[in-house]
């Protein structure tokens, strides 16, 4: 029997490990919930969640060092930097989105 990830239906599931493992093999694209098998929709969101995360996460860290800046050009570097890990966080969280996930949730309800 196979499991599932929440909110897919058996019969949306088109690649089997086979079908899945062939495409791989020779360089197709994987766009669509419909061509992954449920183990790597899974782990796709799994890694998506991660580096979502991690960008998010590092946001606060870099903001204490940007009030302790030298000078001008050193603070707008930091907040740079900010605003590109924010950037970040919010791909991985759109893309679990596309994938059927709550970005809502993912960021503001999850313990």
């Amino acid at each position: 029997m196979t499991i599932l990830p929440p909110g897919l239906l058996e019969n949306e599931l088109v690649a089997t490990s086979a079908e899945f493992d062939q495409m791989i093999k020779s360089g197709e694209l994987i766009e669509s919930t419909n061509e992954m098998t449920p183990e790597y929709l899974r782990e796709l969101k799994h890694t998506l969640i991660v580096s979502g995360d991690t960008e998010l996460i590092s946001a606060p860290a870099y903001y204490l060092a940007a009030k302790r800046a030298p000078s001008i050009n050193a603070f707008m570097t930091g907040i740079a930097i900010i605003q590109d890990e924010l950037a970040h966080a919010h791909i991985a969280y759109h893309i679990l989105e596309d994938l059927g996930e709550d970005q809502e949730k993912l960021i503001f309800s999850r313990d």
